[in-house]
Order: C-alpha cells, then sequence, then structure tokens
C-alpha cells in the first residue's frame, strides 16, 4: 500500500521507516516543549515579555547555525546529531527541575526555540548522509509528511496530558522523546559512498557574502522583500493570538486549550500539504497562490479590527499554522527555481538567514516599542497585520510579471529541471506565449519543456504554420507521440515541404496517427530517407518485418541513394522499433558499418532491439569521438552482453588502444559493485599507462556518481588503491633517480643548452 503512495525501490524501506520515526519523535517532542513552553510563560511573565524573545530568537538562531555546523564537523553527522539530542534532553531535564520562576520560564522559551533551530540542521545534515540525491527527490516529501504528523501527534499527547498531569510534566516526556530519537539515530545504517561534506562554522555566516544580491538583482530584492513582510506578518500575528488568550482563557485554562488547539492545527497543516497544495499551485499558479495566504491572514485581521475578539485573533493564527508550512512554504520555493543554480543556492542563504531573521528582529523591537507605550492591544496589533498583509500582497503583486520574464529567461537557456514536470498555470502561460517568439532557440525550449511534461497536450497544432524547419520537425515528433489528431491536416500539407526532415517528420507523425496514405504517397519522394521513413511505418504491423517486400527492396538497393536508404531505415528504427526489427538492424550493420560509421542512429537502433549479437559492434564503435556517449549508452541498454563485451575489450591485449581507452568509461556508466571491481582488478595488471590513466578516472567518476546520487552504494578497497598509489609513486621515483644518474653521466658538450633569457622555450 504505502509503495503505490511513495516511489519506495528495493532497500529503502527500513530507512526510510527509521529517519520518518526520528523526525516524527524529534518535531512531537519540540511540539510538546512548545505547548509547555507557551502555558507556562503566559501564566508566569505578561505578554508584552514576548516580544523580549523574539528579539533574542532573531539573534541566537543565526549562531545557532553555526553552532550545528562545528558541532557535525568536529563528530561528524551521526554522532553529532546523538550528541545535540543527549544535550538538548539534558538541558530540558535540568529546567524541568528547577522551579517554575519567571527567569527560568523565559530561558525555556529562549531554550526551546534554538533547540527547533539547531536539531532541524541536524537532522537534514543526517538525512543527507543517508540518502543520495536521487532518493531525496522522491523520498523527501513523504519524510517531511512525517514530521507534520509527528507534530500532530506530539501536540494531541500534550492536550491529553494535560488533562491529568501537570505542565511542567510535559518537559520530561519531551526529553524523553528526544533521548528516543537519539537511540534510532545509532541503529540507522550507515550509508557506504557518500561522506561529511565540510562543515566549517564560517558556513553558516556566508549569507553576508549574498547581500549584494539585493542590489543586483531585482527579482531577489522582490522575493526578499516578499519573505522579510511575510514573517514580520506571522510573528505579530503569533503575538496577537497568545496575548489574546491570556486576557481571554486565564492560566488555569490555558494549557489545556493550547494542547488542543495545537493539535488541531498540526492536523490541518497534514491535510494541506498531502491534499491542497500540489493541486491549489497546478491550478492557480505559483503568484496567484502567493496571494492566498496574506488575504486570509488579513481578513482576520480585518475581523480583529472590527470586533477584539479572540475568535478573530483565533482564526488568524490558524491561517498561518495550516498555511506557512505547506502552501506558503512551497509557493515561495518555487518562485526560486527558475533562477541560475548558483544565484538560487546564494538568494536562498540570504532569504532564510538574515530577511527572515532580521524581518523577525525589527518585527519584535516594534512589538517592545508598542508595549513600551501600552499601544499593543488587540486592535493595534490587527491593524498591524492588515496593513503587513496589504504590502504582502503588493509584493505578491509585484512578482508576476519579473517571475514570469525570469522564467522565460530559463526557458530560453534551457536550464529549466528535466523529466516529468507538473507546470503551474504561471509557467505554462509564459510557455505558450514563448511559441509566438521569433527566436527559434525560445521556441524550440518551450516545445520541449512542453514534451517532457504533463501538458504536452497544449501544444497547439498551429504552431506547424511556423516558419523554422527544426520548430516544424521537434512539433511533429511531439505530436507523432501524442494519440491525437488535430494536427493531421496542417502536417499533411507539409508533406510538400521543401526540406526533407521535415517531409519525413510529417510522414512519422501522420503514420504513427494511422494515416496509412500519407506513406504511401512517400514511397515515391525524391529523398532516400523520407523513403525509408515510408517503408518503416507500411511495414511496423509485420511479425517478420525482414520479410516485408518493401524492407527487402531496400536492403539490396545498390548505390549512394540504397546506402541512404538503409540508414534512414535504421534512423526510423532507432525512434520507433522494437525486438521485431533486429534481423534488419543486423542486416544493416553488416552492410554499412564497414563503409562509414553509422552514428548515433546504428546506436539507437541497437538500443531499441537490444540485439545482443551487436554488442561487438558496439564497442568497436567507441573511437568515433561524435557518438561515443550513444554507444555507451546502447552497451548500458544491453546489460550483461553489453558489459560482457566490454570486459573482453579491457582485457583482451589484441583490442586497439584507441578503442581500449573508451572501456573504462563505459564500463563505469554501469555503475555496479561488478564494475568497480572489474576496473580495480585491472588496474594493477594493464600495460598501458594510458589505459591506466582512464580506469583511475572511471573509478573517480563511479566514487563521485555514488556520492551524489546517481548509482547506488559501491564499496572501494582502500587499502588496495593504497597499495597502488605506493608502487605507482615507486616506479615514478625509481625512473626520476634514473634521470637524475643518466645526466650525470653526459659529457657537458652533449647537453642540450638553456635557451636563452626570454626565449620561448625558457620558463621563468
Amino acid at each position: 500500500m504505502l509503495r503505490r503512495i511513495v516511489d519506495l525501490r528495493e532497500g529503502e524501506g527500513r530507512t526510510l521507516a527509521a529517519t520518518s520515526a526520528i523526525l516524527a519523535l524529534v518535531t512531537g517532542a519540540h511540539t510538546i516543549l512548545e505547548t509547555a513552553r507557551d502555558t507556562l510563560f503566559l501564566s508566569k511573565l505578561p505578554p508584552s515579555r514576548l516580544a523580549w524573545v523574539y528579539v533574542l530568537l532573531a539573534a541566537l538562531s543565526l549562531v545557532a547555525g553555526a553552532v550545528s555546523s562545528a558541532i557535525s564537523k568536529r563528530f561528524g553527522r551521526r554522532a553529532g546529531f546523538v550528541v545535540t539530542l543527549g544535550i538538548c534532553a539534558y538541558a530540558i531535564v535540568l529546567l524541568y527541575l528547577r522551579e517554575p520562576t519567571p527567569a527560568t520560564v523565559f530561558i525555556l522559551y529562549v531554550a526551546s526555540g534554538v533547540i527547533g533551530t539547531i536539531l532541524t540542521l541536524q537532522f537534514w545534515l543526517f538525512a543527507g548522509q543517508l540518502f543520495t540525491v536521487s532518493q531525496g527527490k522522491r523520498l523527501f516529501g513523504p519524510l517531511a509528511a512525517g514530521g507534520v504528523l509527528g507534530a500532530t501527534l506530539g501536540a494531541t499527547l500534550a492536550a491529553v496530558m494535560l488533562r491529568w498531569t501537570s505542565v511542567s510534566s510535559l518537559l520530561f516526556s519531551g526529553a524523553a522523546l528526544f533521548i528516543g530519537a537519539g537511540l534510532i539515530v545509532t541503529f540507522v545504517p550507515t550509508v557506504e559512498g557518500i561522506d561529511d561534506e565540510d562543515l566549517s562554522p564560517v558556513q553558516a555566516f556566508s549569507w553576508l557574502r549574498d547581500a549584494s544580491l539585493l542590489k543586483s538583482d531585482r527579482y531577489v530584492a522582490l522575493i526578499g522583500g516578499l519573505v522579510a513582510v511575510s514573517t514580520a506578518t506571522v510573528l505579530v500575528a503569533d503575538y496577537l493570538f497568545k496575548s489574546t488568550a491570556v486576557a481571554t482563557l486565564g492560566p488555569a485554562k490555558l494549557g489545556p486549550f493550547l494542547g488542543a488547539y495545537y493539535a488541531v492545527q498540526n492536523a490541518l497543516a497534514l491535510v494541506v500539504q498531502l491534499f491542497v497544495t500540489g493541486p491549489l499551485i497546478r491550478r492557480l499558479g505559483v503568484t496567484t497562490t502567493l496571494l492566498l495566504f496574506p488575504l486570509l491572514v488579513g481578513a482576520g485581521g480585518v475581523g480583529v479590527i472590527a470586533t477584539g475578539a479572540f475568535g478573530a485573533a483565533l482564526a488568524v493564527k490558524g491561517a498561518d499554522g495550516s498555511l506557512r508550512h505547506s502552501l506558503h512554504r512551497v509557493s515561495t520555493e518555487l518562485l526560486l527555481l527558475p533562477l541560475p543554480s548558483e544565484i538560487r543556492d546564494r538568494a536562498k542563504r540570504l532569504i532564510d538567514t538574515m530577511l527572515g531573521r532580521g524581518s523577525q528582529a525589527v518585527a519584535a523591537g516594534a512589538i517592545v516599542g508598542l508595549s513600551a507605550f501600552g499601544a499593543a492591544d488587540p486592535r493595534t496589533l490587527g491593524a498591524i497585520v492588515v496593513g503587513l498583509s496589504l504590502l504582502w500582497v503588493g509584493a505578491a503583486l509585484a512578482l508576476r510579471a519579473p517571475y514570469l520574464d525570469v522564467f522565460r529567461r530559463a526557458l530560453a537557456r534551457g536550464e529549466l529541471p528535466d523529466g516529468e514536470q507538473d507546470l503551474d498555470l504561471s509557467a505554462v502561460e509564459t510557455i505558450l506565449e514563448s511559441l509566438a517568439s521569433d527566436d527559434e532557440n525560445q521556441v524550440l525550449a518551450a516545445i520541449d519543456v512542453l514534451a517532457s511534461s504533463r501538458r504536452r497536450r497544449l501544444l497547439p497544432a498551429l504552431i506547424l504554420y511556423h516558419e523554422s524547419p527544426a520548430v516544424l520537425e521537434r512539433a511533429l515528433g511531439v505530436f507523432s507521440a501524442e494519440p491525437r489528431r488535430d494536427f493531421v491536416p496542417l502536417a499533411e500539407r507539409l508533406l510538400g515541404h521543401a526540406d526533407p526532415a521535415v517531409r519525413g517528420a510529417a510522414v512519422r507523425a501522420l503514420a504513427a496517427s494511422g494515416n496509412r496514405g500519407a506513406a504511401e504517397m512517400a514511397l515515391s519522394d525524391a529523398d532516400p530517407n523520407v523513403r525509408a521513413v515510408a517503408v518503416f511505418f507500411l511495414a511496423w504491423g509485420a511479425e517478420a518485418p525482414e520479410r516485408d517486400r518493401r524492407v527487402e527492396a531496400v536492403l539490396s538497393a545498390e548505390g549512394d541513394d540504397g546506402s541512404q536508404e538503409r540508414r534512414g531505415l535504421l534512423a526510423a528504427i532507432g525512434a520507433h522499433g522494437d525486438e521485431r526489427w533486429a534481423p534488419v538492424v543486423r542486416a544493416v550493420v553488416r552492410a554499412e558499418a564497414a563503409r562509414r560509421s553509422l552514428g548515433a542512429a546504428g546506436a539507437a537502433a541497437v538500443r531499441r532491439t537490444r540485439e545482443a549479437s551487436l554488442a561487438g559492434y558496439l564497442v568497436e564503435e567507441l573511437k568515433i569521438r561524435e557518438s561515443r556517449g550513444a554507444f555507451r549508452d546502447a552497451l548500458l541498454a544491453l546489460g550483461d552482453p553489453g558489459f560482457e563485451a566490454l570486459e573482453r575489450a579491457l582485457l583482451d591485449p589484441a583490442v586497439p588502444e584507441v578503442i581500449k581507452r573508451q572501456v573504462p568509461r563505459a564500463i563505469a556508466s554501469f555503475g555496479s559493485q561488478v564494475a568497480v571491481d572489474l576496473l580495480l582488478g585491472r588496474l594493477g595488471s594493464e600495460p598501458s599507462p594510458s589505459v591506466r590513466h582512464r580506469i583511475v578516472k572511471a573509478l573517480g567518476r563511479l566514487s563521485t556518481d555514488a556520492k551524489t546520487g546517481l548509482v547506488g552504494r559501491l564499496k572501494f578497497d582502500r587499502a588496495r588503491f593504497e597499495r597502488l598509489a605506493e608502487d605507482a609513486l615507486k616506479e615514478h621515483l625509481a625512473l626520476g633517480e634514473l634521470v637524475v644518474a643518466l645526466a650525470a653521466q653526459e659529457p657537458a658538450a652533449e647537453r642540450p643548452s638553456a635557451p636563452p633569457e626570454g626565449s620561448p622555450g625558457r620558463i621563468s
């Protein structure tokens, strides 16, 4: 059942379950601490003191990042996480044992905020070590949902406990959950091939160097303004909620109420994250979705101004709790998506640190000032919430045009993420606008994005009126893969296009839609490639295509036209063929490979038909630079036969070195432990220094791919590497000594003279 909801693969279930349990325990414990700290603080101290806490937390949170990085660097990610959990539990127990005086409660509030910051950083550092990058893309979403579930259960537990026990006892429960999380951390298996990164404390303050983005990039500045205003708004809303809760409920009822309220709030956040956020963003678009949160908060603020009632403040906090960490967080992250990766990373650091924490400090300082003059009443705070919400809405509206512009530039650069994409409404609007651009590259990029997304049917048939042959060919390729017929009349007119590639693409698209008449007409086309496409689709339904009379005619044709037809047929098989066409591919390779390389079309045809007998041919073609990657991919697609052919080539001394130098990288593309063992085993016995160098590079590529998640977990024999390195160093030193000895025995007259000062051969 779980595998239907989560893209869970072999061997990942146990690790995902363990890390989800850790996150659930950590967030559950922190939620329990929040309930206890809020209850104790608001019953022991006036709400005005909250503003001072906010200021202190904003400053300490910046330091907490450096402390967290220092702990991870000193102890390692796993041990650092366990140590941090133990320290947090110990600190909470000490506070539990102390009398809940105003000073102790103040320290508890600040400590719980810092604990939340440090443990969040420590957990995601630890999770980054457990999961590869590709696993993270699939599993971090469900993992984060486990955290929301833990918060919901923690708040529920706190609400139940407060019915029978004191508020202080919640501290002991939170500490126990931290200890439980630490125990699970110690049992999670270590992942080989993924090392700790260099986590120096200075990295936590790298945002200081990123502040220049606010001047140089207007789009980043607008996002920063949005985040700053939204952060200040939710902080004022939090103060409004807590101050009105104290005045309305009193200390006696505060604890049970907060426990029940946080439980309901976290449950709503879980529902929004799982079922609302994705569909809403896809339907409304990123920039429109950004408006929902501030509008709801602002509406609650208007209610507070009108009534001053606790219920209105409750509505404001409810919107905050259910939307901030789901809908708003996802929308804000999507705003950064079209930025170039380097700028995106810098902007994210800047927004999460200086702008977020800085706006918290400013808002808290404003509340301190209002409290000093006795003006921090509900209606005044409600007015501030409304004013900030309007600024928030304005910032969201101001981002719409720049977002589309940045998205359009990313589209033109071809830098949007690849793979199956679920484009939002704003992105679709931008892509459709780009289809009418005069820039051919921008139109091609827009077609490619639609083709790789779930919105490919939005590609209009009218695109076939475009003047660019490249655009027509690309669009027809998309239509040939879609079960639609609205493009057929426009494609039929392209059968007479001047460009043979467009005519061939039109035949392919029409034949794929069931129009055999177009293929029959194309049999008499002047271009042999177009005729080959027609032959392929006319013989498509045959059980044995090699026996079709038209295919036989192509295979037996003579002259340059016959050769071109065979190559065109091979290209069609590479694009649309299957295993039935393997005999045809073998025949074409026998007839054409010796004359001239078949290039990527030959590799694609072998890959499509999975013809294992041609594995040796693929290895021989690795010497062709232009299509080397395609032949590596074809060997990988063949599986064991492809790997065995590469192994034979690596071990066979008769294989030309020009081919053998390319074999190690092709072996590395398999990304398996068998590939590591084969390369390492050959490294010590390979006589060619050039091939040995390629083997080392291939092993380095495998190690890097394992670290970045492109392949699975791999084991490397470190001791063997050290022995080989030592042997190589000894050989190098011995040869160096020989060169020195020979140079010392040469007569001075026979030694080459040094080039004169300033000559090209002299290095100064």
